[in-house]
């Protein structure tokens, strides 16, 4: 990934992608106007910062990527596998209006409408068909990956908009990464349960405790969906290590912001 400034604004972005002619970024914790312990961009509206710093915080972001704050569409997070397709202007309501869709997973194919969605440890993963400029954004923590979330998006793209799963360009942002994800014995059947012939490399066993490997998980679902494994690049950058340049809610244990992954075709 590439780190740069814009407006004051620190963001990171994947050189396939922007080579593809997609708009997009994912956001650091700096540059922002909220106070601790939201400091300093927080893109959440669900947090408890106050409002009037999101929404500040918001329109330096997409001024900052160079998205008009009124083509923003961002779906209420469950940690699922649903997925919403938008296929108009007027299904992005803005940054400071969420939709009123549940769903983890977000495609689209009209121009100057921008996918948003915020995290904080769990991974981002976006989406560019090649041939038919479609996009993708999805929010895969532990549920929403053994869930499917990174294949339902597949799927919606070329339910909605014809993709082929060969065409896609993938970037996996920064999120919690297998050395700092420990995780309990629920959550390890779940996984074993979801991903039977790929659970020695997702579920990493050391002194005694058992990590999850999100971006492994996520990989062998791309893959098993059709992507290309050359078209998927990892940030390699986990979100708890660096708890001072993107916020992590494990590193925090109490309240946090959020950043965010966005996307846009132009």
């Amino acid at each position: 990934m590439h780190l740069q400034a814009s407006d004051g604004i620190l963001l990171l972005t994947f050189p396939h992608l922007a080579a593809a002619g997609v708009t997009h970024g994912i956001s650091t914790r700096l540059g922002g106007v909220s106070a601790p312990p939201f400091d300093a961009l927080n893109l959440s509206l669900a947090v408890g910062d106050a409002p009037e710093h999101v929404a500040a915080n918001r329109r330096r972001w997409a001024t900052a990527l160079g998205v008009a704050p009124d083509r923003v569409a961002q779906p209420r997070l469950v940690h699922g596998a649903a997925v919403v397709s938008l296929r108009a202007p007027e299904d992005a309501p803005g940054v400071d209006r969420p939709l009123d869709i549940r769903a983890d997973g977000a495609v689209t194919d009209c121009p100057g409408v921008a996918l948003l969605m915020t995290f904080a440890d769990c991974l981002p993963i976006l989406l560019v068909d090649q041939r038919t400029g479609a996009i993708g954004l999805a929010h895969a923590g532990w549920r929403g990956t053994l869930a499917g979330i990174a294949t339902a998006t597949v799927e919606a793209m070329a339910q909605a908009f014809g993709t082929r799963p060969a065409d896609l360009l993938v970037g996996l942002g920064p999120g919690i990464r297998a050395c700092c994800y420990e995780i309990g014995p629920d959550v390890v059947a779940a996984a074993a349960h979801a991903l039977p012939d790929a659970a020695a490399e997702v579920l990493v066993q050391e002194d005694g405790a058992v990590r999850m490997d999100l971006v492994a998980a996520n990989r062998r679902l791309l893959e098993r969906a059709g992507v290309d494994p050359a078209a998927i690049a990892d940030a390699g950058l986990c979100t708890r290590c660096h708890h001072r340049l993107f916020f992590s809610h494990r590193a925090a244990r109490g309240p946090t912001g959020r950043g965010a992954a966005l996307i846009a075709r132009p």
